[in-house]
Formats: structure tokens, C-alpha cells, sequence
């Protein structure tokens, strides 16, 4: 595809994207196939018309990342905006490698502003004490005694209701055993 016909294919699918507050359906390999174009005009041979194609060249660079840019930004916007209606289909994995983090994190959030409002103690002690990347936060379905995780630690006694962040593994057992729930906050 030439550079020209790729600006416009960008440009047009931005446009159709901006029309819209619902995601559109873009091809999966679209920031590959950007990326891909940007390299080979960056690595293109040294010629007498060197200065003058390099200007060109960067000005199409510049071009494709700020289309893309902003295609990117909408997106985005529009997935965080609506998480409880969105169709993960239609996100390409760029997309989706940026916003798992984000999602999660909005996940946290809740997840700590609800125990704080139901006055959770062990799930704020927990993150005093652990990494929770490698943890799960739980809500006890029934009473439970203490038990010593998998990374050597003592939890509990808990009793029924309570919420605590356990080691993945051990918190995976008690899901399985439904002693417990994991914590899934809707967005």
C-alpha cells in the first residue's frame, strides 16, 4: 500500500471511530502495519534527493503518529468510559495491552474504597504486608480458622463476611471449596 493510500485508510477509520460512541471494528494489524510503514521509510537508502525525502519522510511520520495518536486516545476513552458494555472483539492487543492495567487498577480501587467502607481491617492490613500482584482479595463465606499460606505466612481465624487478601494459590483452593468468593467489583 502506498503512503499516500495508508493516510487515507488511516484518516477514514479515524473519522468512522469519531462518529460514533461506540468502539468500531478496525483491523487487528492496523498499528502493526503503521509501525511497519514508519520503519521502512525511516530505513530507506541514501539517494541525491536525500535532504528533500527525508523532510517528506518525517512529515509522514509525524502524520501517521498524531492520526494515530488520536485514534488510540478515542478508543481508549471510549472503552474506560463504558467497561461494563464493552466488546473486548473489537480492541486490538495494543489496545488491550494499555488498558488491562488501567482497568485493573480502577478494579483496586474499588476494591479498597469498599473495604474501607465496611470497615475491613485484615484486606488494609494485607496490603501493609504482602505484594498484591501475587495475592487475591476474598470474602469468607463461613467462619474459618487460621491457616498458614504458601508463603509461610499465618492468616486468620476469620470469621464469616470478612475480607482478606490471600495468596493466589491458597485463596484458589478456598474459591474451589466455595469457603470463599473472590472480590469482583463491577465497574
Amino acid at each position: 500500500m502506498s503512503s499516500q493510500e495508508l493516510t487515507k485508510n488511516l484518516y477514514s477509520i479515524l473519522e468512522s471511530e469519531r462518529k460514533t460512541n461506540e468502539l468500531t471494528n478496525i483491523p487487528e494489524d492496523l498499528y502493526c502495519n503503521i509501525t511497519d510503514h514508519i520503519s521502512s521509510i525511516t530505513n530507506e537508502e541514501n539517494t541525491s534527493l536525500q535532504n528533500i525525502q527525508e523532510m517528506v519522510n518525517n512529515k509522514e511520520k509525524e502524520i501517521l503518529s498524531n492520526l494515530l495518536q488520536i485514534l488510540l486516545r478515542i478508543r481508549l476513552a471510549k472503552a474506560l468510559g463504558d467497561q461494563n458494555n464493552i466488546n473486548i472483539n473489537l480492541l486490538t492487543n495494543e489496545e488491550k495491552y494499555v488498558l488491562e492495567p488501567l482497568i485493573n487498577a480502577s478494579k483496586r480501587n474499588v476494591k479498597l474504597l469498599k473495604a474501607i467502607n465496611d470497615g475491613s481491617l485484615s484486606f488494609l492490613h494485607g496490603l501493609d504486608r504482602h505484594d498484591v500482584n501475587q495475592y487475591l482479595a476474598v470474602k469468607f463465606r463461613e467462619d474459618s480458622p487460621s491457616a498458614v499460606g504458601i508463603d509461610s505466612r499465618t492468616y486468620g481465624p476469620f470469621k464469616q463476611g470478612d475480607m482478606a487478601i490471600l495468596p493466589t494459590d491458597n485463596a484458589k483452593l478456598l474459591i474451589q471449596q466455595e469457603k470463599v468468593e473472590e472480590l469482583n467489583m463491577e465497574l
